[in-house]
C-alpha cells in the first residue's frame, strides 16, 4: 500500500487558514491608507493621531510570525514593502504634526 506524503495536505490547510488573517492585514492597510488620506485632507491632531494609531497597528501585524503562525502573515516581500510603507507614513504623519504644531 502506497502512503501519501502529508506535506500537500498541510500546504492546502495552510493556504486555507491563512486567508482570513491575510484579509485582515489587507483591511488594516486599507484603513490606514484611508485615515492617512483623511489626515492629509483635514490636518488636525485627531485625524493625524487616528492615522498614526492605524499605522502602528498595521506595523505590529507585519512583524515576522513565529512557528506555527507563518501562514497568518503576508509573503515576505509584500510584508517588507508594507513595512517600508509604514515607515514612509510615519514620516508623513510627523510632517503633518509639524504643520499644525507650527501654527
Amino acid at each position: 500500500m502506497h502512503r501519501h506524503s502529508p506535506a500537500p495536505a498541510r500546504s492546502a490547510d495552510r493556504a486555507r487558514t491563512s486567508q482570513p488573517a491575510i484579509a485582515e492585514i489587507n483591511a488594516f492597510i486599507a484603513i490606514r491608507d484611508n485615515l492617512l488620506a483623511d489626515a492629509e485632507a483635514l490636518i488636525t491632531r485627531a485625524t493625524v493621531d487616528r492615522a498614526g494609531i492605524a499605522n502602528n497597528v498595521l506595523e505590529k501585524s507585519l512583524s515576522p510570525a513565529r512557528s506555527p503562525y507563518q501562514a497568518q502573515s503576508l509573503a515576505k516581500l509584500e510584508a517588507d514593502d508594507q513595512r517600508k510603507r509604514c515607515r514612509t507614513v510615519r514620516g508623513r504623519l510627523a510632517q503633518l504634526r509639524a504643520s499644525f504644531d507650527n501654527l
